[in-house]
């Protein structure tokens, strides 16, 4: 009601480069705004490789598929666990942001993605 437009629901995997594809190809899509990760800190523990390729995974596909697309607004869900054990509270953008310092792989993986989102505004600013 608030937009005044239909909104329409995919529900789909976004490791699935082909179904991302094809949502994509049914919309002119303006912008992303990106909540889909995995969460919990205790179940990144014990299957890091999960989160890595969940988290990292589905973030270079929509990138993939924007870029095919060329889609240019983006917005990225991350965690306060990129800062690590903090410094002082409250967290703020000032904070040291160490990838070391980082505890556990669901803060790690967003770290990364965090990264990728900069290369990747780097390399279509030049």
């Amino acid at each position: 009601k608030i937009s005044g437009s239909k909104i329409t629901n995919y529900t789909i995997d976004c490791l699935d480069l082909e179904s991302l594809r094809d949502v994509f190809k049914k919309h002119s899509i303006y912008a992303i705004i990106n909540f889909a990760a995995l969460k919990s800190v205790g179940e990144s523990v014990k299957n890091p490789i999960l989160y890595y390729q969940n988290n990292v995974g589905c973030l270079l596909n929509l990138l993939t598929c924007m870029e095919e697309f060329n889609v240019k607004n983006f917005i990225f869900s991350s965690s306060a666990t990129v800062y690590g054990t903090p410094k002082y509270l409250p967290l703020d953008e000032k904070h040291p942001c160490v990838g070391d310092a980082i505890t556990n792989p669901y803060g790690k993986s967003k770290y990364i993605c965090e990264h990728v989102l900069k290369d990747t505004t780097v390399a279509h600013s030049v």
